[in-house]
């Protein structure tokens, strides 16, 4: 098992568990011995992975450790780390739990206050739209917001947090952040205007927010970012969020590739598989369908909630055998 050694103080303000697993994916504690040079010989191969990131990117493994982990996270209580292994794929040594698929973090955490902010996501491409981002996601926000008298049966850990609010912060050119935000269940609560001044260099990349500053600005070299702030409190959490990231984190691993190369194709899964039975014919399914592609549907009259660009759709049980178990759950969860 991926233990953290004894020597590495990774300095959380709350108690870190040594894993938290789903079906597909582990997350442990970032251990720069273990896991620095490892991420780092591929992050050098993906300098776009940073362009809305507030660092990066970075020139070698001493240049990573320096300016983000010491200087920015194992000084700060508030800040921590989690590596992430894709279970489904062979890892690369036999010390690893599956293949590295890349970092994400707890930052700007105050146990004064209950709250966190997911951040620091840094999902290496080839592991982009694929289960990696909503399950490593999903695992934290069980971690922040299932309470510690829970036996979380999801994550397998007992060491809860029982938070009441986790924030999520993104550029607001970083669609892809924001709409993974709010299929996670994250509320938008509004933009913050130059909110950040990012390093020299990001304007390269397209990170700014495309405003010019005004003459005598003291770091006229450094463009400007606006902020979407989106959270998830506790209330929601009761309320039915666990419920679909519960569902997201058991989703059934696709069997096969589209079978058409059009982009709005209905992916194929291994299986439709109950998520609980709602009446005796009627059933709460997975049935995940970009809304775009709505009038591909069987025609039938079950209700449907929205989550996030995605609908979950409630449909009779005789319609499972009936290739409704064609649709499936979207890329990327």
């Amino acid at each position: 098992m991926d233990v953290p050694p004894e020597p590495y103080n990774i300095n959380f303000c709350f108690s870190v568990p040594q894993t938290l697993e789903s079906e597909r994916i582990i997350l442990t504690p970032f251990i720069p011995s273990r896991h620095a040079q490892l991420f780092i010989d591929q992050a050098l191969l993906y300098p776009e992975m940073f362009r809305y990131l507030p660092f990066g990117p970075f020139m070698d493994v001493d240049d990573f450790l320096t300016n983000l982990i010491e200087r920015r996270v194992r000084k700060d209580p508030g800040y921590t780390l989690f590596t992430i292994y894709d279970k489904t794929k062979p890892p690369a040594t036999n010390e690893h739990l599956g293949a590295l698929a890349g970092l994400l973090g707890l930052i700007n955490s105050s146990p004064a206050n209950l709250a966190t902010e997911v951040g620091f996501v840094m999902v290496l491409p080839p592991f982009q739209r694929t289960h990696i981002a909503s399950n490593a996601v999903g695992l934290l926000l069980h971690y922040a917001l299932d309470l510690p008298s829970h036996s979380d049966q999801v994550t397998g850990n007992d060491a809860s947090l029982g938070l009441r609010r986790v924030l999520w912060q993104a550029n607001v050119l970083n669609k892809p952040s924001i709409r993974l935000a709010e299929r996670m269940g994250f509320r938008k609560e509004g933009v913050l205007r130059w909110d950040r001044v990012l390093p020299v260099g990001k304007d390269e990349g397209g990170a700014g927010n495309g405003k010019e500053v005004r003459e005598g600005d003291p770091r006229r070299e450094c463009v400007g970012r606006d902020t979407a702030m989106l959270s998830l409190c506790w209330d929601d959490w009761e309320e039915g969020a666990r419920e679909k990231l519960s569902l997201i984190l058991s989703a059934s691993i696709p069997a096969s590739s589209p079978t058409s190369s059009d982009p709005l194709t209905v992916r194929a899964c291994s299986a439709l598989t109950l998520y609980s039975p709602v009446s005796n014919d009627q059933a709460l399914c997975r049935i995940w369908i970009l809304q775009t592609q709505q009038e591909e549907l069987p025609n039938f009259s079950g209700p449907r909630e929205k989550l996030g660009d995605y609908l979950l759709l409630q449909v009779p049980n005789t319609m499972l055998a009936t290739g409704l178990s064609n649709h499936s759950c979207p890329e990327g969860l």
